[in-house]
């Protein structure tokens, strides 16, 4: 597949499970949780691949000032998920995107190997829908085609790109993922109990 892809890091949620502090900013093995995903991201650009973060942290934003990486606001982020996918794909079109591939922040054992592996099999297949798969179920990322932006600014409240999936099974492909890398960070982690990111 021809053309730019725009890869969305979302990390605009008010992360509530979590408790008062911003889980995005929680250390994890020395560096904030929403680095461990945005560095790799960083990492996969080149002439047809970009890289958005959608937050409204100002220090995540500054951070993505200061290393060169494009950011958004999600100003109606407490609506739900879909506000800011909805900027997410509104960006995507104004940029002329062959597709909007979304990424979360709190994933931080997905494999650069995994990301890299996924965009070049979505390229390959011609994807217009594609996640990834573990035993337990799908996940993130997630691949857009341009023909499902119009789908994405449709979506309202706190429904993701999920729905869209479901109405449209049959276009999925899956490109497999280990179990790990999906989990994702809902509540600190206790450090009494085994971590299961560990």
């Amino acid at each position: 597949m021809n053309g730019k892809k725009l890869l969305v890091l979302l990390a605009a949620g008010f992360s509530r499970r979590f408790g008062p502090e911003n889980k995005l900013l929680y250390e994890l093995d020395g560096l904030p949780l929403y680095c461990h995903t945005l560095d790799k991201l960083a990492a996969l650009r080149d002439e047809e691949t970009d890289v958005l973060v959608m937050t409204n942290t100002p220090e995540i934003q500054t951070y993505c000032t200061e290393n060169g990486i494009c950011w958004g606001p999600s100003p109606e982020a407490a609506e739900g998920i879909a506000a800011t996918i909805r900027a997410a794909a509104a960006r995507a079109e104004e940029e002329q995107a062959c597709a909007c591939v979304f990424f979360v922040a709190d994933q931080p054992k997905l494999k650069l190997s995994t990301m890299r592996g996924f965009l070049h099999f979505c390229a390959e297949q011609d994807a217009v829908l594609a996640c990834v798969k573990a035993q337990a179920g799908r996940g993130n990322p997630v691949w857009f085609g341009k023909q499902y932006f119009d789908a994405l600014s449709a979506l309202r409240g706190d429904v993701g790109g999920r729905s869209i999936l479901a109405q449209h099974s049959k276009e999925v492909l899956f490109y497999p993922a280990e179990q790990a890398e999906l989990t994702d960070i809902d509540t600190p982690p206790c450090k009494s109990q085994n971590n299961p990111l560990k």
